[in-house]
């Protein structure tokens, strides 16, 4: 009998977890944050694409290059985030919102990875620092900010 009650608690738990991430998974202010972090990943490699083309195809100094890959996959992340993450229509106040946040972003990806060289850590780890730190501070400002409604 203690053998039926138990998987029957178990079976009642093991349901609930999975409703209940599925419930969370529903809200739409994590649908936003999972499409955030989607959008985030391929800008990044649209970013390292562009740099690495301009770099090694017609050999611009690697600054230039990264200021040009940035401006570019800003302005295609500002549409994909605005149509998909957020669904919401392009607008001009969102468009400067978006650009003032990017640049936020820039700001603490020069901040972090510059801690991360001062304290002598591997360049990889600023990296890791940038990756982990900008979205925590980026998506809640679009969020709250930028895609106001």
């Amino acid at each position: 009998m203690k053998a039926r009650i138990r998987a029957g608690i178990d079976h009642t738990r093991e349901a609930w977890d999975r409703d209940g991430l599925v419930a969370i998974l529903a809200l739409p202010i994590v649908k936003r944050a999972l499409r955030f972090g989607t959008t985030g990943v391929m800008l990044t490699f649209l970013h390292a694409a562009i740099a690495t083309g301009l770099i090694e195809g017609i050999e611009l100094n690697p600054v230039p290059a990264n200021i040009i890959a940035f401006i570019l996959a800003t302005l295609v992340s500002y549409l994909i985030n605005t149509y998909w993450s957020f669904s919401q229509r392009p607008g001009g106040g969102s468009l400067i919102r978006f650009v003032i946040v990017a640049l936020c972003g820039l700001v603490v990806t020069t901040c972090v990875s510059g801690f991360a060289e001062w304290l002598g850590l591997p360049y990889w780890m600023g990296i890791m620092g940038v990756v982990v730190t900008v979205p925590l501070v980026t998506f809640p400002l679009h969020a709250f900010w930028t895609y106001r409604k």
